[in-house]
């Protein structure tokens, strides 16, 4: 299946129809398989880069839920921040 990915409201538009229409697991699913086929054809001096620059933009945008350690309430972070000082699930946290 070819993905058009020519607008950011296309790439937008073609996901929120295939969330509809599969769900969310297999949406991610379908999008890691295409990331994956897009970085395997980068020549292999660049794939690190490449998948680096992804993984700090994803972190940057997808939340997650933790476990504050003082209170015991789950609040939501971005996941660049789980494990780190600014991540209240931890120790580092509470003592900095």
């Amino acid at each position: 299946m070819a993905l058009d990915t020519t607008s950011e409201f296309t790439l937008d538009h073609y996901t929120d129809k295939l969330r509809e229409a599969h769900g969310d697991a297999y949406t991610a699913g379908f999008l890691l398989s295409q990331l994956k086929a897009v970085v395997e054809m980068l020549p292999k001096s660049k794939r690190a880069a490449a998948i680096a620059s992804f993984t700090h933009v994803v972190g940057s945008n997808v939340k997650v839920t933790v476990k504050n350690l003082m209170s015991g309430e789950a609040v939501e972070i971005p996941l660049n921040d789980v494990g780190g000082p600014c991540d209240p699930s931890t120790e580092k946290y509470w003592t900095m």
